[in-house]
Formats: C-alpha cells, sequence, structure tokens
C-alpha cells in the first residue's frame, strides 16, 4: 500500500510541474474581468489620444508642403536676406544629382579608409618626419549634369554683366 500510495503522490507532483506555466484555454472562459471607473485625468487623456490631422486630405497636405517653396516666398524677404537665385530641377535632375551624392560618399568612405591606412602605416614608422598627407580631388562625369552646370554658368555671367 505505502508503495502505491508514494506512487500516486510522485505522479501527481509530476503532473503538477509538467502543467507548470501552461493553461487550458478553456479555463479563460470563468475569467470575468472588473470594469474599473477612469480617473478624470485618465478620461481626459483617452479623449485627447488622437491629435487633429493638420491635413485632412491628400490634395491639402500637397497645399501646405507648395507653402514652404522657397520661390513662393522669396519676394517677401528679399530686402532681408542674401542676394539668391535658384533653377528648377526636373525629377531625372534630383536623381542624377542624387546618385552622384551617393558616389561622392562612397568615395569619401574610401579615401577615409586609405587615410587611416596611411597614418597607420606613418605611425609604425618611427621616424619622427611629417606623416603624409593625402590629397585626392573627386572626379566625376560631368556629362549628366552638364545641363545644370551651363544653367549656374548663365546666372553666373549675367550677374557680371548687372554689375
Amino acid at each position: 500500500k505505502r508503495l502505491t500510495k508514494l506512487h500516486c503522490m510522485m505522479a501527481e507532483q509530476e503532473a503538477k510541474q509538467n502543467q507548470k506555466g501552461r493553461f487550458n484555454p478553456g479555463d479563460l472562459a470563468n475569467v470575468k474581468l472588473k470594469k474599473t471607473k477612469k480617473s478624470k485625468v485618465a478620461a481626459q487623456k483617452e479623449k485627447t489620444k488622437l491629435a487633429k490631422q493638420l491635413c485632412e486630405d491628400a490634395d491639402d497636405y500637397y497645399r501646405l508642403v507648395k507653402e514652404t517653396y522657397f520661390e513662393n516666398y522669396y519676394d517677401k524677404i528679399k530686402d532681408l536676406t542674401f542676394d539668391t537665385e535658384y533653377i528648377e530641377l526636373t525629377k531625372d535632375d534630383c536623381k542624377i544629382l542624387m546618385n552622384l551624392h551617393q558616389e561622392y560618399l562612397k568615395w569619401d568612405k574610401e579615401m577615409d579608409e586609405k587615410r587611416k591606412q596611411n597614418k597607420d602605416k606613418e605611425e609604425k614608422k618611427d621616424e619622427g618626419g611629417i606623416p603624409g598627407i593625402i590629397i585626392n580631388e573627386y572626379e566625376y562625369d560631368r556629362k549628366d549634369v552638364e545641363s545644370l552646370i551651363d544653367k549656374i554658368n548663365k546666372i553666373k555671367e549675367d550677374k557680371k554683366m548687372e554689375a
């Protein structure tokens, strides 16, 4: 009898340990949540949780964006700021400039690596001289931006003629 009771107790303990951290979803059917009264602060927070939208639709958004365009307000601040000229850029112009910028960033990163390697080499030499300086000019294919360069040069020429 003792051996049987011991086996039963051990089986019960093992069953409890196996169930630890687990639950039967059917047990949740009996669970009921209590309603609590919200404090005035919590109720106010819930009311102001969603901020009023600045733009009701896409057209309204683009109208607001266009209001920030420099050419729309430059004449009003012309006397308060430096002389400014601007040129229109097409989407293709923007894409070209963005690609050139990415190429430049890649080139600059490579130059940083070369500078670090050169610095490490100079530090290893224990000569006490002036460390070498790498000066590389960034070069790029100007044909893609030639039209923009021409526009800028024309603005410069017009300014020289006025002076």
